[in-house]
């Protein structure tokens, strides 16, 4: 979709709040136009990154929700680290926790990174492989200041539904 078009679904909605995620929308190089054309528009931007790409740009012009990969999910968190220094506190970051080594490892990344005390904080289960309540038991017997979430999509979608 060009911008216009994309615009265009986003007024036809009447909504104040846009959410631009699917695939790394920080790699498609024009991200930071549209970001730009929408919030002329008088609308609120969030953007959800794995991190790999340079989050600066969209640093206050956006909501940033970075997802920092844990150990179980096979993917490397390497370039996300860089970027945590140009998340504001109205930004978020989020590990999707597979187990309990999952879950050790996001706390001491949360430790060593203040990111607690810096932002908002999610904690989220991997769906179907580790239940929402084990990890809320985890979090409240640690007393960990997170915010626990679910991937809503996974539970409203069903998994070859694409939306907007």
């Amino acid at each position: 979709m060009t911008h216009d078009e994309i615009i265009a679904e986003v007024e036809s909605h009447e909504t104040t709040w846009v959410l631009i995620t699917g695939g790394e929308p920080l790699a498609q190089k024009n991200t930071i136009n549209l970001v730009e054309k929408l919030k002329q528009r008088k609308k609120e931007v969030s953007i959800e990154t794995d991190g790999e790409e340079d989050v600066a740009p969209y640093a206050g012009k956006a909501k940033l929700i970075m997802d920092i990969k844990t150990p179980s999910s096979g993917e490397k968190a390497e370039l996300c680290f860089a970027n945590i220094p140009h998340l504001l506190p109205t930004d978020e970051v989020k590990f999707v926790i597979g187990d309990r080594s999952d879950y050790e490892w996001a706390k001491k990344v949360c430790a060593e990174y203040r990111l607690i005390q810096r932002l908002t904080v999610l904690f989220s289960p991997v769906h179907d492989a580790l239940s929402l309540r084990d990890l809320a038991e985890w979090i409240v017997r640690d007393r960990l200041n997170v915010r626990l979430q679910t991937q809503l999509h996974k539970h409203i979608w069903p998994e070859a539904t694409r939306g907007y």
